[in-house]
């Protein structure tokens, strides 16, 4: 393994200014180049505080938002702590400022070992938690050489599992240096101790995705949003085709799509087009069609609370399945396809409860956005005490291991 880390950094050092470079040309048409020197471990935050801290990394906006019932949690309990987060994107790092004030936010130095542990020693960060399975070769290595360091909610969905363990050898010790592994589901679990061995402290937890929020804190609904709706909710092709041409026969007052990608509304609505649908881009304001493109972010959650039938995507395509929870928080059942190993769990939980209906073909979303609720068949008060119960769990566990940490 060393080894392999000597050629690795070596490859790294070659490669860190042209891709530096590169990255920073496609950052600027993306328009994430804020603060893009800190990807370089230059331009780094200073603490204002000379305090103990818990330094997170979460690659996205929804691996960060994930973490608020952890912050609330640490901060009760932790009181002289402070908080460091670190992302993959710029947008990342201002959402993280926006919703938690943490100490610092910076975006992560991407493999530079150096800028890692300087940063690391001076934030005086106590333990360095890593969320969702960020393999990053240096990162891991750097932070556990400096501090504990504990992977959350932990997951491997089936087709990395078997990339993994193909190449065991690189992953297995790279596994091996958290000082926990907390996994988010039992499955994920089993894969960690058959990927890391006996030397990997492997706990099950649960999926902290699954946060019940405060729905009165939710911007408000706007006024085109009404009626009947269907909403497909982070759709991969051929999905939107596939919801399109079924949700188009059943007598809707809006259909929505609302892509995983919102970039692809333009494909989108030329695939409509192609079935002789007339639809408006969300982006461009043309929401007076009857069939609406949802590509912006910040109006899904509106979204769930007006539909009437939701299906969440990536599951007719092959992709693993999205998170359901953001519809059920709202008292929403939905309609998933068959894949859906990345949340696995908290499909088998809505199922027992009547909240998710399992999709095989287009036949049967057909018959499903057809078939009138039923609110007799669900069982949402039981569905809601079941996670509390599990996030009570999953909060102790990560006491003891922080505990365990800092003595």
């Amino acid at each position: 393994m060393y080894i392999l880390l000597i050629f690795y950094n070596i490859l790294c050092f070659l490669l860190y200014i042209p891709m530096g470079f590169l990255g920073y040309v496609a950052a600027k048409v993306m328009k994430e180049d804020a603060r893009y020197l800190q990807r370089m471990g230059l331009g780094m935050p200073r603490m204002r505080e000379k305090k103990p801290t818990f330094w997170f990394h979460a690659a996205s906006v929804g691996e960060i938002r994930s973490l608020k019932m952890i912050l609330l949690f640490l901060k009760e309990n932790y009181p002289d702590f402070g908080v460091v987060i670190s992302a993959m994107t710029a947008s990342g790092c201002d959402m993280a400022k926006k919703e938690f004030s943490p100490d610092i936010t910076l975006l992560l130095p991407i493999e530079n070992r150096i800028a890692l542990k300087h940063a690391i020693k001076s934030y005086n960060t106590k333990v360095f938690f890593i969320t969702d399975t960020e393999i990053w070769p240096n990162l891991i290595t750097a932070a556990s050489e400096t501090v504990p360091l504990i992977l959350l909610n932990g997951r491997i969905s089936y087709k990395t599992f078997k990339t993994y363990r193909r190449f065991r050898f690189i992953f297995a010790p790279l596994l091996r240096r958290f000082k926990y592994i907390i996994a988010k589901s039992g499955d994920d679990a089993n894969k960690f101790r058959k990927l890391a061995g006996d030397r990997a402290s492997v706990i099950t937890g649960s999926n902290i995705k699954y946060r019940i929020d405060d729905i009165s804190a939710v911007k408000s609904v706007p006024d085109f949003l009404s009626g009947k709706i269907a909403l497909a909710a982070s759709t991969h092709p051929p999905e939107e085709e596939i919801f399109l041409r079924a949700a188009s026969k059943c007598g809707f007052d809006r259909i929505v799509v609302a892509p995983r990608h919102i970039r692809r509304g333009e494909k989108i609505k030329k695939t409509a087009k192609k079935l002789g649908l007339i639809t408006g881009l969300y982006s461009k304001g043309e929401t007076g069609e009857k069939i609406l493109i949802a590509d912006l972010y910040g109006i899904l959650e509106p979204l769930y609370q007006k539909a009437h039938k939701i299906f969440v995507g990536g599951s007719l395509a092959d992709k693993g399945g999205h998170n359901i929870f953001e519809a059920l928080q709202y008292k929403k059942p939905v309609a998933v396809g068959t894949h859906t190993e990345n949340f696995s769990d908290i499909i088998r939980l809505a199922e027992k409860h009547g909240l998710a209906t399992l999709i095989h073909s287009e036949k049967e979303l057909d018959e499903w956005l057809h078939a009138p609720e039923d609110d007799k068949l669900v069982n949402f008060e039981q569905f809601f005490k079941e996670l509390e119960e599990t996030r009570k769990d999953f909060l102790k566990t990560l006491g003891r291991c922080i505990t365990e940490c800092i003595g």
